[in-house]
């Protein structure tokens, strides 16, 4: 790569990228303009949580005490309140699930899929909903991941409503999937799948 290529590429990669992209494939312009925009837009938002005086470091790996910290900063984002983001912190996993605005203890079953969802993802698991879908009946595992360059979209998702989290479903388990749900928060600090 010539020394202005390389000049270029660190001062703005994406911009970069998608030249070269748009030389190989000339047909497909109108797409990679598209992903350009996201591309710039994934740099403006890097950027402003960069400026932020307490933004976190997200980048890298997070250790389970970084996951903590962003769990607790979600629940609180979220509306808990503040006896079960204290219960949480002092006992570092959740006990129960919300479903139709009540909690209910975890089953064995249920702390079995927690463990198995963040063992299998690397996830930390701070709530669970359950609700029935058309795809039928589902507990939803909401998560932290443990790739801090997730979070940044993440907080801005809270922020619209929508959370990550891991979707089991009971009537047809290989309909179980990882991805983002809606939520809307209930009185008394509850949440509800949208």
């Amino acid at each position: 790569m010539p020394k202005e290529d390389f000049q270029d590429f660190t001062s703005n990669p994406w911009h970069y990228l998608f030249q070269i992209e748009e030389q190989r494939h000339p047909d497909q312009t109108e797409e990679l303009n598209a992903m350009a925009s996201m591309g710039r837009y994934i740099a403006e938002v890097q950027e402003w949580l960069a400026a932020m005086e307490d933004a976190p470091d997200m980048t890298g790996i997070c250790t389970m005490e970084e996951a903590m910290d962003e769990a607790i900063w979600r629940m609180g984002a979220l509306g808990f309140l503040p006896e079960a983001i204290n219960r949480f912190q002092e006992c570092g996993k959740i006990d129960s699930v919300m479903e139709d605005g009540i909690c209910i203890p975890l089953d064995a079953a249920d702390q079995k899929r927690i463990q198995d969802i963040e063992d299998k993802f690397g996830c930390l698991v701070y709530a669970t909903v359950r609700s029935r879908i058309k795809a039928g009946r589902v507990t939803n595992y909401i998560i932290v991941s443990s790739h801090k360059e997730d979070w940044s979209w993440d907080r801005i998702g809270i922020e619209q409503g929508t959370v990550p989290a891991y979707v089991y479903n009971y009537d047809v388990p290989a309909y179980s999937e990882s991805g983002h749900i809606g939520i809307e928060l209930l009185p008394g600090g509850m949440l509800r799948r949208v």
